[in-house]
């Protein structure tokens, strides 16, 4: 008989030092319609919220996934709740995206925010969508405390892929850190850091705005105190007999 050992592979494999918490597992399996008020699949994590523009472009589950509608007039950004962290705490936020071709990705040069961890007004490793200058369809960038993206992921990406987005959030150093498609936290990164430390986070973020006209469809959302549990499932789980 077979079994998926996600645990242990990542105790064996990846020489963690304890069992991962995972405080949010996201799958997005409910029915069609509306994501405020629905609670993670498989779980854990708090019902979705909406704490701004609620009801405005409201966010929706389709077919399994979340659409992120960037495009005219305020919109709907919802959130899940976790225990705050605090001294000593790291958290990781793992998520699947994809942007359908046939957008211009064209944010002004701040760039445009769509996922973060928060803590009522303090927001914390803002994941960007930017502008192309390199040949891709888009890029990706980062920022630890500010509404202008810091630094930016090469090389750039392409339409109609789905890539895994991990960042991670240090308490005690305020430092935060981005990897696409990684297995391992030693892989390649990028890092920004603003030197404001000591700022709890307790909610992960979905944001709508209005920067430009376009969308991001979201899946697999995992927020956990390691890094090997907001890793795809696929490529954690392995088959003994």
């Amino acid at each position: 008989m077979k079994h998926t050992l996600k645990s242990l592979l990542i105790l064996t494999l990846l020489s963690q030092p304890a069992i991962a918490a995972i405080v949010v597992d996201e799958e997005f399996t409910h029915s069609d319609g509306g994501l405020v008020g629905q609670t993670p699949t498989p779980g854990p994590g708090a019902a979705w919220a909406a704490h701004s523009g609620a009801g405005n472009k409201a966010i929706q589950v389709t077919g399994g996934e979340i659409s992120l509608e960037q495009s005219t007039g305020s919109g709907e950004d919802v959130n899940t709740g976790f225990t705050a962290i605090g001294a000593g705490d790291e958290l990781y936020a793992g998520f699947d995206v994809r942007l359908p071709s046939g957008q211009t990705v064209d944010p002004d040069v701040n760039g445009l925010y769509f996922a973060h961890f928060r803590e009522g007004f303090n927001f914390r490793c803002r994941v960007f969508v930017v502008t192309p200058t390199g040949g891709g369809d888009f890029a990706v960038g980062l920022d630890a405390d500010d509404q202008t993206v810091a630094v930016v992921w090469s090389p750039e990406l392409s339409f109609d892929t789905t890539y895994r987005i991990i960042t991670s959030y240090d308490f005690d150093t305020g430092n935060c850190v981005m990897w696409i498609d990684s297995t391992m936290d030693t892989d390649s990164s990028i890092v920004h850091t603003d030197g404001t430390s000591g700022t709890t986070v307790d909610t992960y973020v979905f944001r709508q705005s209005n920067d430009y006209t376009g969308s991001q469809v979201i899946d697999n959302l995992v927020v956990s105190d390691t890094f090997p549990e907001a890793v795809p499932v696929e490529l954690l789980s392995f088959s003994v007999d």
